[in-house]
């Protein structure tokens, strides 16, 4: 079953939904949103997912980084998915998307990193895409496109979570560890940050909400430094399976942060159940030891004082866990920081978002 939830002030949205029976309603809200609302319900029924995959007609790279690439039309198809991949470049040696783009059409035009790579073309319904074509390699000279720009996920598509990975291209003259990347995701359903990571990869997993909610996310190169270079948002939904646990999303991944009152932020996972918020529980600690803080919190944030230690710059690691009660349960027992009960797992547990490692300055 697909269920999307988008809390906006206007009037109007955009959804993606694969084939199936839907109701749909819309409610006026304030804080606890406890408006009428009125169900309409509809039905929509798409082609099936195409068999076949296009046959690549045109593959040529012009100016050293523009890519104009063409295929032959398939049966059904009311999208197609274009994948430039680079080998060696993800995660354990594996290839990665440097470009993508999702179109209607059968041809597109992209901007491409320098470099060995492929090409491969997926034919699509809303409901899913066929198999790729033949990869078709190419070889663009460069220069790199100035700003880094997003591969996967693809603007306006639908992606498979709560595990998320963002790719991008890398910018010129970064030799994979003299440029620092900063990708930001915000949860446009809630106005909220969704992940904030820092890396010197082109690449980065983080665990979204999967309620097929709008995101919007780019990327910075060097960020905060007089060469700062901002490459186009792109906006996709995510489905899935929820996650256990909130992402972190400040202090950033990787980042930095001032000693003193430190707030600690976390992706939510929609609106709070009214009039029981659901809570959360945090641990933050040095890395090497000497000071630490841990508590509860209602909401998607806390400030906690953070200290330097020997007056040096001090990495510390934050994991956070998630109040799996029901609305019934907290309303008799909530989750308390001197009991197990009710608790999710911690978010460095296998499966889960992760532990956020950042450093306080002095």
């Amino acid at each position: 079953m697909a269920s999307v939830r988008v809390e906006a002030p206007l009037t109007s949205t955009i959804l993606t939904l694969p084939s199936g029976l839907y109701w749909i309603t819309v409610k006026a809200c304030d804080q606890s949103c406890l408006g009428l609302y009125y169900p309409v319900h509809f039905r929509i029924d798409l082609p099936p997912v195409p068999a076949t995959a296009p046959v690549i007609t045109q593959s040529a790279v012009t100016l050293g980084n523009r890519l104009d690439v063409s295929w032959s039309p398939v049966p059904n198809a009311d999208l197609y998915r274009v994948h430039v991949v680079q080998p060696g470049a993800g995660p354990g040696g594996g290839a990665l998307t440097i470009a993508g783009r999702q179109v209607s059409t059968t041809s597109a035009q992209l901007s491409v990193p320098s470099g060995p790579a492929s090409v491969i073309v997926a034919a699509c319904t809303g409901d899913g895409c066929g198999p790729f074509s033949p990869a078709i390699p190419i070889q663009p000279s460069g220069p790199s496109p100035a700003a880094p720009v997003i591969g996967t996920p693809m603007a306006g598509t639908v992606t498979n979570g709560p595990t998320v990975l963002f790719t991008w291209s890398r910018v010129p003259g970064d030799n994979g560890s003299n440029t620092t990347y900063r990708l930001f995701v915000a949860d446009l359903s809630l106005f909220a940050t969704a992940a904030d990571v820092f890396t010197s990869q082109n690449f980065a997993a983080v665990q979204l909400q999967t309620d097929g909610r709008r995101y919007d996310a780019l990327v910075v190169a060097n960020p905060g430094q007089p060469n700062q270079v901002q490459g186009p948002p792109s906006g996709f939904q995510v489905a899935g399976t929820p996650p256990f646990a909130h992402t972190l999303a400040s202090p950033a991944y990787g980042g930095n942060a001032r000693q003193g009152l430190v707030r600690l932020t976390w992706s939510p996972f929609g609106p709070q159940p009214y009039p029981f918020p659901k809570p959360v529980q945090f641990y933050v600690a040095a890395v090497n030891g000497g000071y630490s803080a841990s508590g509860t919190a209602e909401g998607t944030f806390v400030e906690l004082y953070l200290p330097v230690l020997n007056g040096q710059p001090t990495p510390y690691s934050a994991v956070i866990r998630s109040c799996q009660a029901s609305d019934v349960e907290r309303r008799w027992y909530n989750c308390r920081a001197d009991s197990e009960a009710f608790w999710g797992p911690w978010s460095n547990s296998p499966g889960g978002p992760g532990v956020t490692n950042f450093t306080l300055l002095p």
